[in-house]
């Protein structure tokens, strides 16, 4: 009787030791992606790909990939990259960053990027260009080696297949569209059709631009269903489709068809939805980085 009581023991200490499949056990092989397009952008360009890093986890276990250390190299002045961010799988995994006057390094924190078991994920770094940057300076973002990968305790080895594109700073600022907030004229209550954002948009430089579509994120607690059939009008008349419903914090707006902001001018955009949530929810829409403001300069003709 003792001795199955012992073993009986042994064998329950055993099953409380919790198993090694932690990521200490995980490996993750990290390679650089070649980049599309031309080397030349102008000041002002936003969304700039700089880096692409593409991760494969190997088959023990998913790992996950923390923040990732960047270095500039280059013969241009790094205050020139006004913001670095990351995105993946068409989502923003690490908020603008830029760079000390003091180091040419920066650690991009990543939120959410697990790389599955036997799965590869990419992660595309992207960069915003001042508007003032030099002409003529260059700008690449590496990784130096293993160390510049946090990817917990797994093992880190790095794959260059390809050299980080070079990005040229050539021509003249073309101009953008800024978004300032402005009051709400009343408290957001529950119903149909009630405004919850109001933005004004300016149009700075030489160029018109035509507006495509707007990324709003909820700096409040309202979440996914909580305002949904939202979208943009302008002067009482609806200007981007209708989104269904938040995802999570973001609202994507999409202007269908896009629209034509001449510059120098000024243009008041409400922001409509349906509000199902109760009144401990808040609604604080901004635009965290430039680049949410998808425009593009119009071309005129001669």
């Amino acid at each position: 009787m003792r001795l199955s009581s012992l073993l009986l023991g042994v064998f329950l200490l055993f099953a409380t030791v919790p198993s090694v499949t932690a990521q200490g056990e995980a490996a993750l092989t990290v390679q650089v992606q070649g980049i599309t397009g031309g080397s030349s952008v102008p000041p002002g360009s936003q969304r700039v790909p700089m880096l692409n890093l593409s991760f494969t986890a190997s088959c023990k276990a998913a790992v996950t990939v923390h923040a990732v250390t960047v270095r500039h190299r280059g013969m241009g002045a790094i205050r020139d990259l006004f913001s670095v961010y990351a995105e993946s799988d068409g989502r923003r995994v690490a908020r603008g960053r830029v760079f000390s006057s003091r180091a040419p390094v920066l650690t991009m924190d990543l939120e959410n990027v697990v790389v599955p078991a036997c799965g590869t994920r990419t992660v595309h770094f992207l960069a915003d260009i001042s508007a003032i940057a030099a002409m003529g300076g260059e700008h690449r973002l590496t990784v130096e080696n293993a160390a510049a990968i946090d990817a917990g305790g797994a093992s880190v080895r790095i794959l260059s297949s390809a050299v980080p594109s070079l990005r040229r700073t050539v021509g003249e600022f073309l101009g953008s569209v800024t978004v300032e907030y402005l009051p709400l004229l009343s408290y957001v209550r529950y119903g149909d059709h009630r405004i919850v954002a109001r933005l004004r948009l300016s149009v700075s430089g030489e160029r018109d631009q035509l507006l495509k579509g707007l990324l709003l994120t909820n700096g409040g607690s309202a979440r996914d269903g909580d305002l949904v059939n939202i979208f943009a009008e302008m002067g009482g008349k609806r200007v981007t489709r209708i989104l269904p419903r938040m995802e999570g914090d973001l609202m994507r707006l999409a202007f269908d068809p896009s629209l034509l902001l001449p510059r120098s001018n000024r243009y008041l955009l409400d922001v409509r939805a349906d509000v199902r949530s109760s009144m401990r929810k808040t609604i604080k829409l901004t635009v965290e980085e430039p680049s949410d403001v998808v425009a593009e300069t119009v071309t005129r003709l001669r």
